[in-house]
């Protein structure tokens, strides 16, 4: 490598913490209320939870099938065109979501109708979206050779910090709309959506790309690949991780439902249940950055895995607590581990990829892991929407508490079962817990600790 292209890398790198800010301003403003600006929409319509569970669902497994004509592409187009073209695409969807609100709040379609073209508009901006994702993969690959961990922990608190405040003021602009005009205050929400993922788009023209080549002999189709799932370290990765998230995905699209309709919380309240989830990932992102740097994604993945199929107990405990303000605080609480759990899980789950997958094939088998991810979400996200639209109980639990309880089992099962079946992929040093503390714990609290001592790999 010349003295040149590693200033053009460096810069490369910077620009790219610069066009995330700008892409997290998508996130904040837009996906993080596509779901409360569909019950905004749908209000009383009988068929809000299937619809939720299409958002939820859909969109990303149409998304993730796109991702394997990326390669494809990839013979024909640069890296830059592909990407810088597709998340210019994806900004423009922002212009239908707008209008399914509008149709029905100016013309009063229905709000099937209004419902319907939110989840088409809104999977085509995932399906761009998802377009330029192994392109985009393969180039991070080439650009961040060394410590991954640390550079994209950087990365996501920086961008992390830019989303929490842009997601606060939008929950707050939100909670103080009088309802007739909270449509114009998702509208409004969106618009700067699109306008952060249209800079977006122009920052990847000016980002460098290095030379590209596809070797075809490293090109193997999805069903060789599904094949081999079960007899390599990839594939059983590929095989937790989607099953596992098929379990996520059963109650994940209607915590936000039931927060707004059983619970009957406000959007600031919803608002910082989210928050406190995004404040714990940026402040433990770096941390389980360096953390897999030294013991290795797997290990993370172990640890954190553990503790996630736990995260909706607090969900479930706040149907039966009679104070709106103390269900406000469990809620928070819950966020509080969900924050601190899944930003190490899902930071390692992505570098993981990076570390199991050489460089010739890391764009075909991200798209074939994302599609089987997909298609995992798709499942349980539909299985999820199927069982809160009936009318069942069990003892006191309504059909929504079942969902929680179905997930928080499956996730707990597939944990156990499968994450001793992957291996870790470089050579990283042997995390003991009681190391660990005594490393990182002050020694006045070291003593409750003192007969913990066991190897994470053993787990």
């Amino acid at each position: 490598m010349t003295k040149e292209e590693h200033k053009e890398i460096e810069r490369t790198k910077r620009l790219s913490i610069i066009e995330g800010n700008f892409s997290v301003l998508q996130t904040s403003f837009g996906t993080n209320n596509i779901v409360p600006y569909a019950i905004a929409i749908g209000g009383n319509n009988p068929h809000l939870n299937t619809f939720v569970g299409f958002l939820s669902s859909f969109p990303s497994l149409l998304g993730n099938i796109s991702q394997i004509f990326t390669y494809k592409l990839l013979e024909r187009y640069s890296r830059k065109q592909i990407v810088s073209l597709f998340v210019f695409l994806q900004s423009i969807m922002w212009i239908g979501i707008i209008l399914s609100g509008a149709l029905l709040l100016h013309l009063q379609v229905s709000s099937t109708i209004s419902l319907s073209m939110l989840v088409f508009f809104y999977s085509l901006l995932i399906f761009f979206g998802a377009f330029a994702g192994p392109a985009w993969t393969s180039l991070m690959k080439d650009l961040v050779v060394t410590n991954k961990g640390a550079y994209f922990g950087k990365r996501n608190t920086i961008n992390g910090i830019i989303s929490l405040t842009a997601f606060l003021i939008a929950g707050t602009f939100l909670n103080y709309l009088d309802k007739p005009y909270i449509l114009y205050g998702f509208f409004l929400c969106f618009i700067i959506a699109f306008f952060g993922r249209s800079i977006s788009a122009f920052l990847f023209t000016k980002h460098y790309y290095p030379e590209f080549k596809i070797d075809k002999t490293s090109y193997f189709s999805f069903f060789e690949f599904v094949k081999r799932m079960p007899h390599n370290n990839f594939g059983k990765f590929t095989m937790f991780i989607a099953t596992f998230t098929l379990s996520v995905a059963i109650a994940s699209p209607f915590f936000t439902v039931y927060m707004f309709n059983q619970l009957n919380l406000s959007y600031i309240q919803w608002t910082f249940i989210v928050l406190t989830t995004s404040i714990f990932t940026l402040i433990f992102s770096p941390f389980w950055g360096r953390f897999a740097d030294k013991y290795g994604n797997l290990s993370v993945l172990k640890l954190t895995g553990f503790f996630i199929p736990f995260i909706p107990v607090l969900y479930i405990v706040a149907n039966w607590i009679p104070n709106k303000n103390t269900v406000f605080l469990v809620l928070c609480i819950s966020e509080v581990f969900s924050g601190i759990f899944w930003s190490g899980f899902n930071l390692s789950a992505s570098n993981f990829i990076y570390d199991a997958v050489t460089k010739q094939r890391i764009t075909i088998c991200s798209a074939y892991y994302s599609l089987i991810n997909g298609v995992g979400t798709f499942i349980g996200a539909t299985i999820g929407g199927i069982l809160t639209s009936m009318s069942i109980s069990l003892f006191s639990f309504n059909s929504i508490l079942i969902v929680f309880g179905v997930s928080m089992i499956l996730r707990l099962l597939v944990y156990l079962f499968m994450i001793n079946r992957i291996k870790e992929v470089r050579e990283v040093e042997c995390f003991d817990i009681k190391q660990c503390i005594k490393a990182e714990v002050p020694h006045w609290a070291q003593k409750p600790f003192n007969e913990i001592g066991f190897n994470l790999r053993r787990i």
